[in-house]
């Protein structure tokens, strides 16, 4: 397989990204913001983590209840 395939172009593209000079300097200059943006980046991503993993065992728990699962409607509008 030739090197020049597009596969191989994008795995090297992305083993090889660099930190720009402008982003480095960003950082080293406000540092409690580069801490609190990467904290609130972590924090969105295990909640999605978290969000994601109830929903495959609220989809798993309803397939091992077969035909006795039943919905409930839980949006306060009335009969």
């Amino acid at each position: 397989m030739p090197s020049h395939t597009p596969i191989r172009q994008a795995a090297a593209a992305t083993t090889t990204t660099s930190t720009s000079p402008a982003m480095k300097r960003g950082v080293s200059r406000h540092p409690r913001l580069a801490a609190a943006t990467l904290a609130l980046t972590l924090t969105a991503l295990a909640a999605q983590q978290l969000s994601s993993s109830r929903a495959r065992e609220n989809d798993s728990a309803r397939k091992k209840a077969g035909d006795l699962y039943v919905s409930v409607d839980r949006s306060g509008g009335g009969i």
